[in-house]
C-alpha cells in the first residue's frame, strides 16, 4: 500500500502540468529520422529527444521502456549521460523494476563524480534500495537524517508496512476455543453471538441425538453442520479480522502519505528534460 502511495507522489512529482495525449505523427516523425541517421550517435540523440517527448506528454507507457533499452549511454556526453541515468532510475522505480532502477542509480552516481550529490538523489537512492537492500537503505536513511531531520517520518513507511494488529494471533486463536470471541473482540458483536449460537445449539443438537441414540443425525450433525459452523467461525473471525487490520492500515497511510508530500516537495524528484 505505502509503495503505491510513494509511486503515486513520485508520479504527481516528476510529470509537468501538461495532459497532451502522445502524438503518434510525432513519433512517427522520431523513427522516421531514427531510420535515416547516419550513425549510432545521430541515433542516441533522436532516441533520447523522442524520451523526453514521452515524459513533456507524461506518457509513461511500455513504448518509453523500450526507448530506455535502444540508448546507448557511451556515445552520450556527459551531461546527456547524467540526464539519461536519472530518468531511468525514477522509471524503473515507477514501475517496480527495482533491479533497472538500482542499476542506474549507481550508474548516476559513477558518472555525477562527486562526492556529495543533493538529497533528492539520496532520496530515490533510498527508495530504491528500501525494495532492495534493508541494511544499506537504513544506511541511507542515516544519512539522510543527518542532511534534514525532518526525513525522519519516513519511518512511516516501515511502520505502515510492519503494521500488525495488537492480540491478533490470539483472538484467531480464541475462536478455536470458544466461537464467535474472535469475532466479537474484532468489533462484530452481532456476527460473534450469531456464529456463538450456531455452535451452541449445534452441540446440543449433536447430545440430545446421541443421548436418543439417533446415530445417522449425529453423524449428519457432527459431519457436516457442526463441521461447517465450527470451520465458519475460524474463517469469519479470520476475515474480520483482517479487515479490522486494513482499516488500522489504511488510517496510518494516509498520515504517512501527508508526511510523505512534504518531503516531496521539499525535495521534489522531477524527470529531466532538455
Amino acid at each position: 500500500m505505502l509503495r503505491t502511495i510513494t509511486i503515486l507522489l513520485l508520479l504527481l512529482a516528476c510529470t509537468s502540468s501538461s495532459r497532451a495525449q502522445t502524438s503518434d505523427s510525432v513519433l512517427l516523425q522520431y523513427e522516421h529520422g531514427y531510420f535515416l541517421a547516419e550513425n549510432d550517435s545521430a541515433r542516441n540523440l533522436i532516441l533520447m529527444d523522442k524520451i523526453n517527448y514521452h515524459l513533456q506528454q507524461e506518457s509513461l507507457s511500455e513504448q518509453v521502456y523500450l526507448e530506455l533499452k535502444r540508448i546507448k549511454p557511451k556515445l552520450l556526453t556527459h551531461d546527456e549521460q547524467l540526464n539519461f541515468y536519472w530518468n531511468a532510475s525514477l522509471l524503473y522505480y515507477i514501475s517496480s523494476n527495482h533491479y533497472r532502477a538500482l542499476h542506474y542509480i549507481e550508474e548516476f552516481e559513477d558518472a555525477s563524480r562527486s562526492p556529495d550529490l543533493d538529497t533528492s538523489f539520496q532520496l530515490l537512492k533510498y527508495f530504491i534500495y528500501a525494495e532492495y537492500d534493508t541494511t544499506i537503505s537504513n544506511e541511507l536513511f542515516a544519512k539522510l537524517i543527518e542532511s534534514d531531520t525532518s526525513m525522519n517520518c519516513l519511518t512511516c513507511i516501515s511502520d505502515v508496512a510492519n503494521f500488525e494488529l495488537k492480540h491478533k494471533k490470539f483472538q484467531i486463536l480464541a475462536s478455536y476455543f470458544i466461537p464467535g470471541v474472535g469475532t466479537m473482540s474484532a468489533g462484530k458483536p452481532v456476527k460473534g453471538i450469531i456464529s456463538l449460537s450456531l455452535n451452541v445449539l449445534s452441540a446440543f443438537a449433536i447430545v440430545y441425538t446421541i443421548q436418543n441414540q439417533l446415530w445417522l443425525n449425529t453423524f449428519a450433525w457432527g459431519t457436516n453442520l457442526m463441521g461447517k459452523f465450527y470451520t465458519g467461525n475460524i474463517r469469519l473471525a479470520t476475515k474480520v479480522i483482517a479487515e479490522k487490520e486494513m482499516i488500522k492500515k489504511k488510517e496510518l497511510a494516509q498520515t504517512c502519505e501527508l508526511q510523505i508530500r512534504f518531503i516531496m516537495q521539499r525535495y521534489p524528484l522531477a524527470f529531466t528534460i532538455r
